[in-house]
């Protein structure tokens, strides 16, 4: 993934790459269906407002791994700040494929660096009307 068309706000390539690598890790089938993957990438305070208007926790999460995203990449308006030493505010606007149909969402994620890893601690979808890209 290039970081050209990044925003990028007080951080290095590198940073954004891997916070990228981690966030869209959970739109791809394979990753966010992965039990063992989702246990180890979710902060254990982990909450979600999903753009259902649901609030969902780690274990709802962990407890329903049969997915079947068709995410349309790239995601429009990917931003990257820092917005604490350990802290990231990852934003961007998510196109679904339903049915043939996009679903648009603005996403906004906070993750967390602890040690040597990063956690998703936060995340929040909000329905929005199609974007021209």
């Amino acid at each position: 993934m290039t970081t050209a068309n990044i925003k990028k706000i007080g951080l290095g390539d590198y940073m954004i790459e891997l916070l990228l690598k981690l966030e869209m890790s959970l739109w791809i089938n394979e990753t966010r269906g992965n039990y063992e993957y989702m246990n180890h990438v979710l902060h254990p305070d982990f909450i979600e407002f999903g753009r259902s208007g649901k609030t969902y926790i780690k274990e709802d999460i962990l407890k329903d791994m049969e997915v079947d995203i068709k995410a349309v990449f790239p995601f429009p308006n990917l931003a990257v700040k820092q917005i604490e030493e350990t802290t990231y505010l990852v934003t961007y606007i998510s196109v679904l494929d339903r049915s043939g149909k996009k679903e648009y969402s603005n996403r906004s994620s906070i993750w967390i660096a602890n040690e040597d890893q990063f956690k998703l601690i936060h995340h929040q979808g909000t329905p929005t009307k199609e974007i021209k890209q």
